[in-house]
């Protein structure tokens, strides 16, 4: 025995006895066979017990569960289990702690090495869901795991809701108190406080308003200032963090109450009558500096009243007003003047009250009189039933209207323009209906209306109603034709199919108690909902013989007459036949027969017999057969199949041989005979030979495919008959099925299938691959001795296109190829990396990450960026990109949410990349950015010039521009044009004032930023001369210029045309020497010419001064800060920048500091110098360098400073370098 089980003989396990031993024999012992055996020896002279401990040494088995997840938070939980029952015969000495997301395959190791039988697994996604699993290890290996269920790694409490009905009141100068109601949710923790917060219209941030934890539902908030406007919101807070605020009130404004309120918004009447008035309005837009106490509802009448049938009130003044409300007015917006006078002319007027008095009255419109409104019925159907109602037979109907219309309309149902039927309910009130119909059937499909009617007008509805049930009887259920072994039936479809499609019908048939062969029938239809009502035959049916005239066969010698003599006897028999037997009459001379003659009759003849024959027998005698029924008279038989012997086992045929199926039957009538091969459609060769005792099914030239099983059915009036005939076709196999690929790698691609649907009779032995790439026309083989149903090839190279086929192999051959379509070696691409937050407004979020590090073989084509609010569980899809940025709209103002990137290839969809961090949508203040594109700009004179800087910055920052320290001004010939992504401006015509330092300047509420651009004017030589003493006798029609750069002899012509004596020569390059000739031309052509010195176009700006000398005001052992002062001389170019060269004292070589210019910012500058050398000395000197490009001579140079660390004062003596 072991435990309470007595063992007993198995596989793995032998008990043997004898006189002297009991012998037990495990082979192949498991982890289950260890445990205590108990052998129970018993006799007539007593019992006796022996325990024997058996240990098998092995992996320990799995441990003890249920593994229990506690403890869970947003990124962690806690295991617990309990150690295996089964140690494997050797101490546990630690367990294995792995995790798997649900939506992976992959187990994750979580620790290698657990002690304990617990253990708090932390660095979990919130949001993700694992499965978790131990498992025990000793000195044998790693024992089975034991899992645990999906588990959600999230906190057990949620962020509470809310604070609702937050209200301003008791409002000061300096000081107002909110109140408001505790939120709805809590989320499962308890609020423990308040946090309240104001935002001053003048600012952009909320500020908080409580330092310390506010645990009641009202707050004083102070310190407010005078005349500002306030706005508050209050945001809950649990044991998880703060909630989201509520949404923040209008804007208050903080002055003492000094002044009556306004009067209220837009008052009006809502509704009319006999004997009241319906009012509302809005809140005054001036509430006085204090709270609106209440409202106050005054009205007065007219002394005449008003026709009732027109409804008019005359236009009288009446001077006296009463007051509707209570003294202390009423809370709402809203009032109901009751107890007024039936068709009496009203004028109405509201006024608010504060805490300083009642304000300014507003009146309302027009005059209004006490009277019943009458209002057109209108019917709210919903949009539901506006569709087909579908409803189960014996379910309830219920259709719920809700109505309007004053008077209150009459209400009246009806179904298909009748009435509706005894049971249904109807419950009508003045603002609804209510159709009730319980255990609806079929009877009650179709089309209800419902129709509202009053006064004023009719309105109605239609509801389509469909009942799911069985259909009812079919209608016209007739015999068309009869016969001795069938009755021919024919019927119409029933009138309501149920709600579904007809699927056939069911015809049923019943004996009748009498002798003969009647029977009742009846026809039901069948939906999917099941059989219908029957619709019954009526009478019964009799099935007779096919309907036949009577037929007499009379003989030729009677056809002549009889004649013989008195005293004889004649004997008339006439053969006859008809379906059904007809009855028989004779008569004599057009009368009935005399007791004389004896009439016989049989089945199919009849006789007359008449003996001693005298002259009264002689006369004409008649045979008349009438029918109008038949009764059967042939034998049934029930279908009958005789299988020969080799049929009834498998039939094996090789391929291209001739199947013969011969089958002996029988049956009567004689049966229909019906060939099919089972699953499977009987091929077009099959040709099939039937007579009333036989059938014979033959293919010639089988294959393959006519492998299976054939059935053969034989059906008479009698019954039905089938039999089953399995053949076996011996040919080579079919194509395997399901050919696909079931993985694809970058390198790889595994092929995966099913065996082939028919095997040719023999087993398959193996399977033969090929591949061919796209650009080739021969397939290579890639196996040919593949056994199982999956097979990988590898070594294929990255985003190579291939076609693979594969054939199955018997005793027989190859069979038949499959083919996939074309596959790319490729696989779905890796993640995208460093997904990051570019933009951040209250409606949108702006995107960009990094290209996947591999795309998969295949090129990427497009990226999906997913979202979901924080508080979601389902991803959707924001939009899909081909660039790896995006911008994601229509976002929900401080709603927070998740973002994830999924990189798409045409292999599919990578792994997502998570943001990391939930994102709010609000919007954020960005300080000011300049992005200069260049520093200087240059425009020849007279040219134009437009230099446009891209800015950046939330909200949209203010643009200034100085020109030489001074507010620039628009001219005619300078513009400037701000858009909300830069800043242009535009110089037409530049001159030498437009050269200078323009100095742009961005702010907002985030800061402040300012840059320097330098403009430069490349400016014309202007040449002048006097005419020629000698005008040639005529006078000077014009001058020719003429120029040439000082490196060459080629002159070049720039003006022929000159009519003054003066001329700007343009088009010049920077500091090359020209000179210059000029011809003066009269009508008898051109004088010699009149040539300059040389000329150097350069501006007429000069280099600036050098800076002050620079001062290192602070030195340490790492870096030391040098400033200095602006040149005293600037050249007459603004300085843009500075630049700043350092030598060893030791050394003759200067060395440049600064690889960008140096900014000018406020006068004062300075430079922090690093990567200096500990206990070196250095000198210093600094350069300027203005708009035009000059570069001044150097500062006076500074030092030697050493560099160490200061320890007191530490001066600095200069030296003096003359230049």
């Amino acid at each position: 025995m072991k435990g309470e089980q007595e063992l007993g003989n198995t596989i793995h396990r032998e008990i043997k006895n004898t006189p002297t031993k009991a012998f037990i024999s495990v082979k192949e012992a498991k982890l289950s066979d260890g445990g205590q055996y108990i052998l129970l020896l018993k006799n007539p002279g007593g019992e006796k017990t022996v325990q024997v401990n058996v240990v098998v040494l092995d992996k320990p088995g799995e441990p003890q569960g249920p593994l229990v997840v506690t403890g869970i938070t947003k990124d962690r939980c806690c295991l617990a289990w309990k150690p295996p029952l089964q140690d494997g015969g050797s101490k546990i000495c630690h367990y294995i702690v792995e995790r798997r997301e649900t939506s992976r395959l992959i187990w994750t190791v979580v620790e290698q090495k657990v002690e304990n039988i617990c253990l708090k697994v932390t660095k979990l996604l919130e949001g993700n869901e694992y499965i978790f699993r131990v498992r025990a290890v000793n000195q044998f290996g790693v024992g089975a795991p034991l899992e645990s269920p999906a588990v959600i790694i999230k906190d057990p409490y949620m962020l509470p809701g809310s604070p609702k009905n937050l209200e301003v009141s008791n409002i000061k100068k300096d000081s107002m108190v909110l109140t408001w109601e505790a939120p709805s949710e809590d989320g499962g923790s308890p609020v423990t406080g308040y946090i309240i917060e104001k935002h001053d219209k003048e600012g952009v941030r909320w500020t908080r308003c409580n330092r310390q934890t506010v645990t009641d539902l009202s707050f004083k908030v102070k310190g407010l200032l005078e005349s500002h406007n306030y706005e508050f919101r209050v945001a809950a807070e649990n044991s998880v963090g703060v909630g989201e605020p509520s949404s923040p009130t209008v804007f208050y404004k903080a002055l003492d109450p000094i002044f009556r309120p306004g009067p209220p918004h837009n008052p009006r009447v809502t509704d009319t009558t006999r004997t009241s008035v319906f009012l509302s309005w809005g809140k005054p837009i001036s509430d006085g500096g204090c709270e609106i106490q209440g409202y106050i509802v005054e009205c007065c009448t007219t002394t005449a009243e008003a026709p009732a049938a027109e409804g008019a009130a005359t236009d009288t003044v009446v001077e006296e007003w009463i007051m509707c409300t209570p003294a202390t007015g009423v809370k709402k917006t809203k009032f109901e003047v009751a107890n007024l006078k039936e068709n009496q002319a009203y004028k109405f007027r509201v006024c608010a009250i504060n805490k300083v008095g009642v304000g300014e009255h507003a009146d309302v419109a027009g005059i209004v009189v006490a009277m019943d409104r009458a209002d057109e019925p209108d019917l709210d159907i919903d949009p539901e039933l506006r569709k087909i109602v579908t409803i189960k037979a014996g379910a309830s109907l219920r259709l719920f209207i809700p109505i309007k219309g004053r008077p209150t309309p009459t209400i009246k149902w009806d179904k298909d323009e009748a009435p509706l039927k005894e049971s249904a309910q109807v419950e009508i009130t003045s603002s609804y209906t209510l159709l009730v119909i319980d255990k609806m059937s079929r009877n009650d499909s179709g089309k209800y209306t419902v129709s509202a009617e009053n006064s004023s007008g009719t309105k109605s509805a239609l509801v389509v109603v469909r009942v799911l049930d069985t259909p009812s009887a079919p209608v016209n259920l007739k015999v068309k034709e009869i016969t001795n072994q069938s009755v021919t039936l024919e019927w119409e479809p029933p009138l309501l199919d149920g709600g579904s499609k007809i699927k056939n019908y069911i015809v049923e048939k019943r004996e009748s108690t009498r002798k003969t062969f009647e029977y009742k029938i009846q026809v039901c239809a069948l939906n999917k909902l099941g059989v219908g009502e029957p619709a019954v035959l009526s009478g019964t049916a009799k099935p007779e013989e096919r309907v036949e005239p009577p037929e007499i066969h009379l003989d030729s010698e009677l056809r002549k007459g009889i004649v013989l003599k008195a005293g004889g006897s004649v004997r008339i028999n006439i053969p006859f036949k008809g379906r059904p037997t007809p009855e028989i009459k004779w008569t004599k001379d057009d009368g009935n027969l005399t007791e004389k003659p004896v009439v016989e009759k049989a089945h199919n003849f009849t006789q007359l017999s008449i003996d001693s024959c005298d002259r009264s027998d002689s006369g004409k005698y008649t045979l008349t057969l009438t029918n109008s029924s038949v009764v059967t008279s042939d034998r049934a038989e029930a279908p009958e199949i005789e299988l020969d012997a080799e049929l009834r086992k498998v039939l094996s045929v090789r391929a291209g041989g001739t199947l013969r199926l011969f089958v002996t039957i029988r049956g009567r009538p004689e049966p229909a005979v019906k060939w099919e091969k089972v699953d499977s459609t009987l091929t077009e060769r099959a040709v099939i030979d039937t007579t009333s005792s036989f059938t014979m099914l033959v293919i010639d030239n089988v294959n393959r495919f006519d492998s299976g099983k054939y059935s053969l059915t034989l059906e008479n009036s009698s019954g039905k008959k089938s039999a089953i005939v399995a053949v076996r076709i011996l040919d080579t196999p079919s194509a395997p099925q399901n050919f696909t690929v079931k993985e694809l790698k970058k390198d790889s691609v595994t092929l995966a299938w099913d065996t082939p649907l028919t095997d040719g009779g023999s087993k398959i032995t193996n399977y033969i691959i090929e591949k061919r790439e796209s650009v080739r026309k021969a397939y290579a083989a890639v196996t040919s001795n593949c056994t199982a149903n999956s097979f990988k090839v590898e070594d294929l190279p990255e985003g190579g296109i291939f076609y693979f086929r594969i054939c199955a192999v018997n005793e027989y051959g190859q069979g038949q190829m499959v083919e996939t379509k074309e596959v790319k070696v490729a696989e779905v691409p890796l993640p995208p990396s460093k997904v990051t937050l570019v933009d951040l407004t209250k409606t949108s979020v702006s995107l960009a990450w990094e290209k996947p590090a591999h795309d998969g073989g295949c090129k990427v084509m497009c990226y999906n960026v997913e979202f979901k609010p924080k508080s979601g569980d389902k991803w959707g899809t924001a939009c899909t990109v081909k660039v790896p940025e995006a911008t994601i709209p229509n976002l929900t103002p401080n709603e927070a949410y998740l973002f994830r990137v999924v990189a798409i290839n045409e292999k599919g969809k990578s792994e997502p990349k998570d943001l990391g961090l939930p994102v709010v949508a609000k919007d954020v203040a960005i300080e000011p950015s300049i992005n200069l594109l260049f520093t200087t700009y240059t425009v020849k004179a007279g040219g134009d010039l437009t230099f446009e800087v891209p800015i950046r910055g939330r909200p949209k920052p203010a643009v200034s521009w100085k020109k030489d320290g001074l507010p620039l001004k628009q001219t005619t010939s300078v513009s400037i044009l701000n858009t909300a992504a830069s800043s242009k401006i535009i110089i037409k015509e530049a001159k030498k004032e437009h050269v200078g330092k323009y100095e742009m300047t961005l702010a907002n509420t985030a800061g402040t930023v300012t840059t320097d651009i330098g403009v430069i004017v490349l400016d014309n030589i202007s040449l002048s001369w006097s005419p020629p003493e000698y005008d040639g006798g005529c006078s000077i029609s014009n001058y020719i210029v003429e120029k040439r750069d000082t490196n060459t002899q080629e002159w070049q012509m720039i003006a022929s045309n000159v009519a003054r004596t003066a001329f700007k020569a343009g088009r010049l390059t920077h500091g090359a020497e020209y000179q210059f000739r000029i011809y003066a031309v009269n009508r008898y052509g051109k004088s010699s010419y009149l040539d300059s010195p040389g000329i150097t176009a350069q501006y007429n700006f000069k280099q600036p001064g050098p800076p002050s000398t620079p001062i290192v005001k602070l030195a340490t052992k790492s870096y030391m800060l040098v400033t200095w002062n602006e040149p005293v001389s600037d050249g007459g170019s603004p300085v843009l920048g500075y630049h700043l060269e350092r030598k060893e004292r030791s050394s003759i070589l200067w060395t440049k500091m600064n690889r960008g210019m140096i900014k000018d910012t406020e006068y004062k500058m300075g430079f922090t110098v690093s990567g200096l050398t500990q206990d070196e000395s250095y000198e210093f000197r600094v350069y300027a360098k203005n708009a035009v490009g000059s570069v001044s001579n150097p500062s006076l140079i500074a030092g030697p400073v050493t560099c160490v660390d200061a320890c007191g004062e530490h001066i600095i003596q200069n030296y003096m370098d003359i230049y």
